[in-house]
Order: structure tokens, then C-alpha cells, then sequence
């Protein structure tokens, strides 16, 4: 009996041994549960740091942000600036347009463009480098000639006789229905040259020998004149007589003598 209670003293005193062998330090407070957390090295932490990108690509002295090889991808770059497209410059038109909103003009640098000011006219601004310049077509329309005649009725005047060409001077005799004759001198153009003034195509009047040209004087009076008499160059539309002006015009074929050949005052001639 007294053994069996020995055995039970000694465990008991065993279980009392592993108690106190499980308690913590004074000081300190007991965990109930293990931490299973593993500290991280400085290079494993720094590999999944995510760095900012750079606000411009000046922070890396002419190139771009470069990141270490421990840390996010490396991104490399040239900042090179987007050049300006060229702009055009104005310059003043030529003064054949008849127009100041004609102008030169091209995209291209260093070449010019016309723009209008306030006042209609135009203003010149510097090219900005040298290149070829483009010139618009003109809007200035070349004038159009009616196509040329044989036949037609024309008015005569003085001043339209001599815009029609240079002045010539003839000398005659002529001899009246009566006998009388008299000596002449008449200043006028030739009666051919008024007529190409008038759009007559002279070189295909040549061709007609049966073209007849009727004058009229201002007071109704009428004479026919022949193929001959018109393409002579002595057959005048005088403004002078010995002197004298005439207002309008008398048409002298001074190759006749027949003083009633010559009629005064035209007024008009007709081609047929």
C-alpha cells in the first residue's frame, strides 16, 4: 500500500516539473497561437516596389527615365521635339492681276502668299527660309476678240477715223459735172486701215472682188464705191481739206478726178 502511493507522489510531482517548465518569463505575455510569417529579405522587397515614372524626360540629362535592374522594367527613350509645320508669309501680288485677293502661293516653306488688308490693297510679310513659289492663275480674263467680218455696216466718225491708223496726205485735181476743176489736198487714213480697225478681215476682203461699199453721208446722200476703190491706198477718209477740218469725214477715192466721187459728211459706210 505504501508503494502505490509512492508512485502517485511521484507522478504528481513530475506533472507539477512540466508545468513550470511551459510558463513564460516574468515580463512577458503568452501567445496562444504561432506566427507563421516569414521575414522578407531588402532585395526580395525592393523587386515588387513599383517606382513612379518620371514627370519629364529631363529628370535622366537628354534621355529618358532608366529604372535599376531590381526594379520595375526599364523603359529607354530620345525626347525629340515635334517640329513646327511651316506657316505660310504673304507678299504683294504682281501688278498684272487685276485682282489684290490673286495671289502666289504655296504650302511649302519660304514661300509666299498674298493677303488683302483692310483697304483692299496688300501686305508683304517676310518668307520665312528660301524656297520655290507656286503662282496662282490669274483671274484676269484675256479679252475676246469678235471674230472677224467682210460685211457689215460701220459708223464713222473723226476720232474713230484717226484711231484707225497713221495719217495720209494726197493730192488732186478733180473736175465737177460742169467742167470746174480744182486742186485738192486731203489729210486723212487710208480707207482699208479704218476698215481692219473696224474688225474687217482686210486679207479676205482682198478675195471678193464683187464686195461693194455703199456710203452715207449725215444728210442722207448716198455713194457706191468698187472692190478698186476700196483697197486702193489712196482712197482716204479725209478729216482736212486744204487746211480746213471736216466734222464728219469725206470719203475721197483719190485715184478719180470725178469731184462728185467724193462725197462729204459721212456718216456711216456699209459693206455687202
Amino acid at each position: 500500500m505504501k508503494r502505490f502511493f509512492a508512485i502517485l507522489l511521484a507522478l504528481a510531482l513530475l506533472c507539477a516539473l512540466a508545468a513550470c517548465g511551459k510558463k513564460p518569463a516574468p515580463g512577458t505575455e503568452e501567445t496562444t497561437a504561432e506566427t507563421t510569417a516569414e521575414a522578407t529579405t531588402p532585395a526580395e522587397t525592393s523587386a515588387h516596389t513599383i517606382f513612379p515614372f518620371p514627370v519629364s524626360p529631363t529628370q535622366a540629362a537628354g534621355a529618358g527615365y532608366v529604372y535599376d535592374a531590381n526594379e520595375a522594367p526599364i523603359y529607354n527613350y530620345d525626347y525629340v521635339p515635334y517640329p513646327e509645320p511651316p506657316r505660310p508669309t504673304y507678299e504683294t501680288p504682281t501688278a498684272d492681276l487685276n485682282t489684290a485677293a490673286i495671289t502666289t502661293y504655296s504650302g511649302a516653306a519660304g514661300t509666299t502668299i498674298a493677303a488683302p488688308t483692310a483697304a483692299g490693297s496688300t501686305a508683304t510679310a517676310a518668307s520665312t527660309a528660301a524656297g520655290p513659289t507656286t503662282t496662282a492663275p490669274t483671274t484676269a480674263q484675256a479679252t475676246t476678240q469678235p471674230p472677224k467680218v467682210t460685211q457689215g455696216t460701220f459708223t464713222v466718225s473723226v476720232a474713230a477715223a484717226k484711231a484707225a491708223g497713221s495719217a495720209v496726205t494726197e493730192r488732186v485735181t478733180t473736175v465737177n459735172s460742169v467742167g470746174t476743176t480744182k486742186e485738192r489736198v486731203f489729210v486723212g487714213v487710208k480707207l482699208k486701215d479704218f476698215l481692219a480697225a473696224q474688225n474687217v478681215d482686210v486679207v479676205a476682203l482682198a478675195q471678193k472682188t464683187d464686195i461693194t461699199l455703199v456710203a452715207k453721208a449725215s444728210d442722207g446722200e448716198t455713194v457706191t464705191y468698187t472692190y478698186g476703190e476700196i483697197m486702193a491706198d489712196r482712197t482716204l477718209l479725209a478729216w482736212e481739206e486744204d487746211g480746213d477740218s471736216l466734222s464728219p469725214p469725206r470719203l475721197c477715192p483719190c485715184n478719180s478726178i470725178n469731184a462728185d466721187r467724193y462725197l462729204k459728211g459721212v456718216a456711216s459706210i456699209t459693206l455687202k
